[in-house]
């Protein structure tokens, strides 16, 4: 937990203290002491903001006599925006993409998509716009919203070789999108393997 100081004077105007770990932005007092004209309103609307995802305390007090206002300090739960293609990338481990060629569930490429907001938190939530493209039209894609920010994401073919693949949020790409793509073949089928050449008979 962090605390962010808030203090007032008696029109309500606001001192924010910022806190650059949090990304605390403080956006004013309406009416305030400027446009209040000296006259006493029982309402002031104040703006601020908080970058990073979490639980605060917000103290507020009045600035002349240094007393909180009665339920300071207020809890402050900030949660995550709406996923952001712009702050959402591949992870490093899992490239070059790389699967198996098959139609079966484990076959494929798979991977773990964990989205992120504008301001680089971690989605908790799903319903994000996750579309997935292939060069080669061969490749089935699937996304799977996994409800806490992660989707499950899968190619697959029964044809083996190198595709471009994009993955995009809102029809912007994720960072480390568009990447390369690889499936191989797996264990020879005797069944289906042929032998030829003259040295079956010389």
């Amino acid at each position: 937990k962090a605390d962010t100081e808030a203090v007032s004077s008696k029109q309500n105007v606001f001192k924010m203290e910022l806190l650059d770990d949090i990304g605390f932005a403080y956006g004013g007092v309406e009416p305030g002491v400027l446009h209040a004209k000296g006259k006493v309103h029982e309402v002031h609307k104040v703006t601020y903001s908080v970058g990073r995802a979490g639980q605060y305390l917000l103290h507020v007090k009045l600035r002349n006599q240094a007393l909180s206002l009665p339920g300071s300090p207020f809890k402050l739960v900030v949660k995550p925006d709406k996923p952001h293609a712009q702050s959402t990338s591949l992870s490093p481990e899992v490239l070059p993409l790389h699967g198996i060629v098959g139609n079966k569930e484990t076959d494929g490429c798979h991977v773990r998509l964990h989205c992120r907001d504008k301001m680089g938190n971690e989605c908790d939530s799903g319903g994000a716009n996750v579309v997935l493209s292939c060069t080669n039209k061969s490749v089935t894609t699937s996304c799977v919203d996994n409800g806490d920010g992660s989707y499950g994401l899968a190619w697959r073919s029964v044809y083996c070789g190198v595709s471009e693949v994009t993955i995009m949020i809102n029809g912007a790409p994720v960072q480390g999108s568009p990447a390369k793509m690889r499936l191989t073949s797996t264990r020879p089928d005797v069944s289906k393997s042929e032998l030829d050449g003259n040295g079956l008979s010389e």
